[in-house]
């Protein structure tokens, strides 16, 4: 593996941008880890109510 020579890399804004959401994703999934189970089982129960709720939206529209 060669080194990376950082006097020759360019940061564009582009690349910027997508080091910020990686690290903003970072973020989330470590708070994540630190949402009690309750509160985790909470979320899950919503998460599947809205999940059948849409199903049975589309499934009526079609």
């Amino acid at each position: 593996m060669t080194a990376l020579d950082l006097a020759k890399l360019r940061i564009t804004p582009e690349i910027l941008s997508l080091i910020a959401e990686i690290d903003e994703f970072k973020g989330a999934w470590r708070a994540l880890g630190r949402i009690a189970p309750d509160r985790l089982s909470s979320l899950r129960r919503v998460a599947t109510i809205e999940s059948i709720g849409s199903s049975n939206v589309s499934k009526a529209q079609n």
